[in-house]
């Protein structure tokens, strides 16, 4: 008897699941499906070099290259005394230890310059910014890391030369 009341109640699940007629939508694809999906091209207006930009990358370009000056004299004054440091803790190995600091206190004008460069790029990310003058701006910062770079090498060198503690 429950075998007969579930098969029943089955039968009638499934009868009433069935449409008897009537009007239905089509399964064709509509038109708005046959659209492409791909996001339309936008082209940013053009954007005129603003020469005020110009101006304060050459300012920190030109830093740069000014602390690049300052590391070579530092580097030059110091070369001579490492190369004649004594053992750990003489005078002459406190004297090259002195050396090397000016020498990195230098090389830091140029970190700075490169660090404000950054920064300031970071700023004109928020503003449309005409193509040219942004690969110009890369370039000068491109030159900027190659100096600083150059220098951490150097300074490197000059400390592996001196004997540590």
């Amino acid at each position: 008897m429950i075998l007969r009341r579930v098969l029943a109640s089955t039968l009638a699940l499934l009868a009433a699941g069935c449409a008897t007629g009537g009007e239905f939508p089509s399964l064709a694809p509509r038109a708005v499906e046959q659209l492409p999906f791909e996001e339309p091209v936008r082209v940013d207006p053009p954007v005129a070099a603003d020469p005020a930009l110009r101006t304060r990358a050459a300012a920190l370009v030109a830093e740069a290259r000014g602390g690049d000056r300052a590391f070579d004299a530092a580097y030059a004054e110091a070369l001579p005394r490492v190369r004649s440091a004594g053992a750990s803790g003489s005078d002459s190995w406190v004297q090259a230890q002195e050396a090397i600091s000016r020498v990195e206190a230098a090389r830091n004008v140029t970190s700075n310059a490169l660090a404000d460069f950054d920064a300031w790029l970071t700023e004109l990310s928020d503003r449309p910014v005409n193509h040219e003058l942004f690969a110009e701006f890369m370039a000068a910062r491109a030159d900027i890391i190659s100096v600083s770079m150059q220098q951490e090498q150097r300074l490197n060198a000059l400390k592996a030369s001196v004997s540590q503690p």
